[in-house]
């Protein structure tokens, strides 16, 4: 869990918040949550999706961009 966490600080500014989250929440279900890989990766695309529209989109924080203009 603390080198998940700790390459997702390392991570987050140079690739960006939707790839980092995306692929920390996946790698949680995945190892940690005993899931398949897809449904993990579904979880995931949700959960970004979800939190990416409500703080981005509808309260308008802004995150790290990464390799997105």
């Amino acid at each position: 869990t603390m080198a998940l966490l700790f390459g997702y600080t390392l991570f987050l500014d140079s690739i960006g918040y939707i790839i980092t989250t995306l692929l920390m929440m996946w790698a949680f279900f995945y190892i940690f949550g005993g899931r398949r890989w897809v449904s993990s990766l579904l979880i995931s695309s949700f959960i970004v999706a979800v939190t990416y529209l409500v703080f981005d989109v509808w309260l308008r924080c802004q995150f790290p961009r990464g390799i997105f203009p």
